[in-house]
C-alpha cells in the first residue's frame, strides 16, 4: 500500500487558512503547499509565505490527481447559517471536480477508537469524542468541545469551542451551535438550526430555526 500522501492545497485566505496552515505544519504529516480562492476575494498573491491561486484555475495549477485538499472555512459572525451553506456548496462542487479531501484530528484530542469519522473534518485540541459517534463530512468541532456517546453530527456542521452535546443526540445537516452552549440528551437538532452562543437546549430543534437562551427559546 502507498503511504505518500499528496501535498494539500487550503482552501481560505484569512484566519481559518493560517491556523489551518499551522496546525497541518506542526501536528500533521500533511505538507500544506498553497491556497484558493475565489479570485474576487484574493487580497494577495501571497498568504503565510505560499501562492495563492484563484480556484476557477485549480484544475490546472494543482488537478486532483496531484494534490489533496482541505476546506476549513468556519462561519461568519454576520451570517453563520449562511456561511455553513456557502460551505456545503463548495465542498460538493471540490467533491465533483474530483478531489479528495483530508481530515485534521489533533493529537491532544480525545477521540473513541470506533468513531466513524467522513472527509473535510477538523477536530481541534481538546475535543473529547465518545465511543459510537457518527461525524458526517465537512464538519469542524472547535477546542474543547465534547460530544457524548452515540451522537450522529450531520453534514456541514460547525460546532464551536467549548460545547457539550448530551449522548445519543442527533444533529442533521448545516447546524451551528455556538461558543459554551449545551444540548442535553437525546435530542433532535434539526437542519439549518442555528444555536447561539451559552444556550441550553433540552428539546428538539424545527428546521432553520434560530435559539438562544437558558433554556433556549425559538426566534423567528
Amino acid at each position: 500500500m502507498n503511504s505518500i500522501k499528496k501535498p494539500v492545497v487550503i482552501f481560505g485566505n484569512m484566519a481559518s487558512a493560517s491556523t489551518s496552515k499551522y496546525y497541518l505544519d506542526n501536528d500533521s504529516d500533511h505538507a500544506v503547499i498553497g491556497f484558493t480562492v475565489d479570485k474576487e476575494n484574493i487580497i494577495s498573491p501571497k498568504h503565510e509565505g505560499l501562492d495563492v491561486i484563484p480556484f476557477e484555475n485549480i484544475l490546472n495549477e494543482y488537478p486532483p490527481e496531484e494534490v489533496s485538499i482541505l476546506f476549513p472555512v468556519g462561519y461568519s459572525t454576520h451570517d453563520p447559517r449562511g456561511t455553513n451553506v456557502f460551505r456545503r456548496n463548495r465542498y460538493e462542487c471540490i467533491k465533483s471536480m474530483g478531489y479528495e479531501f483530508i481530515n485534521y484530528i489533533s493529537s491532544k484530542a480525545i477521540v473513541a477508537s470506533n468513531v466513524v469519522i467522513g472527509d473535510n473534518v477538523l477536530i481541534y485540541e481538546g475535543a473529547i469524542i465518545q465511543p459510537f459517534v457518527q461525524i458526517g463530512s465537512n464538519v469542524i468541532i472547535r477546542s474543547g468541545s465534547n460530544i457524548g456517546h452515540h451522537c450522529n453530527i450531520g453534514n456541514h456542521t460547525f460546532i464551536a469551542s467549548e460545547v457539550t452535546i448530551g449522548g445519543k443526540t442527533n444533529l442533521d445537516s448545516e447546524i451551528f451551535i455556538g461558543l459554551n452552549s449545551t444540548v442535553s440528551n437525546s435530542v433532535n437538532i434539526a437542519s439549518g438550526s442555528f444555536i447561539a452562543a451559552n444556550s441550553f437546549i433540552n428539546q428538539d430543534t424545527q428546521v432553520g430555526s434560530d435559539y438562544r437562551g437558558v433554556p433556549a427559546r425559538r426566534y423567528e
